[in-house]
């Protein structure tokens, strides 16, 4: 009898507080990814040094990059139409719009892959880099995978199924290869850089093929698709995404490849363990992000700012608290951490100090652009876009010959921040969120 009890109560302190421990699941998940990149990030370094993880982030940033556009921002598109229509009990729409936007996602990753392998040969002679042409035609098949897992993970989480989505996004890619690569690193065979981009391709489209899995799985159940908007419409309305998210993900891979260009592969290397320092804040972000996003377009479909508020203001506090540590003991304890690495990182300490002042300030800013997103005001992200590309292209071509790995991290960190000013400034003046920060 008690543990029946026990049990009714656990089972209604969950239904009660069901957002909070979504949040909280979704961010343990991340910590899980988190600590497997940052392991993963290690064994490549110890096993590939400071030029095998440039030449890693070289193809990694690559094909995220040209995922991100084969995807066209049918991600956010999905997410936002289940969540809407599921919130009015419109299933068959849901199911609708669902199908619509797979469709583009799946197009753009055959035309995404053809290109990509048109491109390589070419850059390849070009740059003059055998080491990164190998790796980048090994990893060419991950931009399928990566379509079709970002694909299902913003799809379960319009459904709601937030933990599910968190699995794939992180978790499963960086566990998968942290223990492939472990293991080639432990069999004494020679090593060579391509087979990282060879591992990672094998990663992804398991995780693609397990998401899309998941996708049959949840829509079967629903009734038959209703005629939604069509491919028209969710062209446009993924179009602004489209632009913000790939110019989003353009900072890392052309900080990068500027790097790479300008100072080699190890700069590039040491620059990569930085920034993936603070990748941990990043999916901090994305992990409040995946329960605050369906929530805010449920909000504004119904016209409660208020909520959007509240919600918009216990994000950046909660932001700061769980990423204290990172920005904190990034900045004060920057030469030893790089130093785990390897000595040959120890040059990116500075690097590391320049990236915790510039994150600190962007979690200041809070989640302005997916509060726009949400709102279906995607065509104001472009904005902050444009702001953040010009300057993206000023720091590459001026900073980072001029200043080296300081100038690398500020194209990489200083553009987001430029962006998520203009965001913010949107937010208070377009959308009425007037939390000062």
């Amino acid at each position: 009898m008690y543990g029946t009890t026990l049990l009714k109560n656990c089972a209604e302190s969950l239904r009660r507080h069901r957002v909070r421990f979504q949040a909280l699941s979704a961010i343990a998940l991340k910590a899980f990814g988190a600590l497997a990149a940052f392991v993963l990030q290690f064994v490549i370094a110890r096993a590939f040094g400071a030029e095998g993880a440039g030449l890693y982030a070289a193809a990694a940033t690559t094909c995220v990059l040209i995922s991100t556009a084969a995807v066209f921002g049918q991600d956010f598109v999905v997410m936002r139409n289940v969540a809407a229509e599921l919130r009015v009990d419109r299933t068959d729409l849901a199911h609708g719009f669902a199908k619509i936007s797979y469709r583009i996602a799946g197009i753009g990753a055959v035309a995404g892959t053809a290109v990509t392998l048109l491109l390589i040969l070419p850059a390849g002679l070009v740059l003059d880099n055998t080491p990164l042409r190998d790796i980048l035609l090994a990893s060419v098949p991950a931009i399928a995978g990566l379509v079709a897992l970002r694909m299902a993970s913003y799809l379960t989480r319009g459904a709601g199924s937030v933990i599910g989505s968190q699995v794939l996004e992180g978790p499963f890619t960086s566990g998968f290869c942290l223990i492939a690569v472990s293991a080639i690193a432990l069999s004494g065979a020679q090593l060579q850089a391509w087979t990282l981009g060879f591992v990672y391709s094998l990663a992804t489209v398991t995780a693609g093929l397990v998401g899309y899995l998941m996708y049959r799985g949840l829509t079967r159940s629903w009734p038959p698709a209703s005629k939604a908007e069509g491919v028209g419409p969710s062209l446009m309305a993924g179009l602004p995404i489209l632009i913000s998210l790939f110019t989003a993900y353009l900072v890392d891979w052309a900080a990068t490849f500027s790097m790479t260009v300008y100072h080699g592969s190890a700069s590039a290397g040491q620059l990569r363990v930085a920034t993936q320092f603070f990748a941990i804040i990043s999916l901090i972000i994305v992990s409040l992000d995946s329960v605050l996003a369906p929530r805010l377009a449920a909000a504004f479909k119904v016209g409660d700012i208020g909520n959007v508020t509240r919600l918009y203001k216990r994000t950046i506090w909660a932001t700061l608290l769980l990423s204290s540590p990172v920005y904190l003991g990034g900045y004060i304890f920057s030469d030893n951490i790089m130093l785990i690495f390897g000595d040959d990182f120890l040059p990116g300490s500075s690097a590391l100090k320049t990236l915790a002042l510039l994150h600190f300030c962007i979690i200041l800013c809070g989640p302005a652009g997916t509060v726009i997103m949400m709102a279906g005001k995607e065509r104001w992200v472009l904005a902050s876009a444009v702001a953040g590309t010009l300057v993206l292209a000023l720091l590459c071509f001026w900073a980072v010959p001029a200043f080296g790995i300081i100038g690398g991290a500020l194209a990489a960190a200083g553009t987001i921040l430029i962006r998520r000013l203009v965001e913010w400034l949107i937010v208070r003046t377009r959308l009425g969120v007037r939390y000062p920060v």
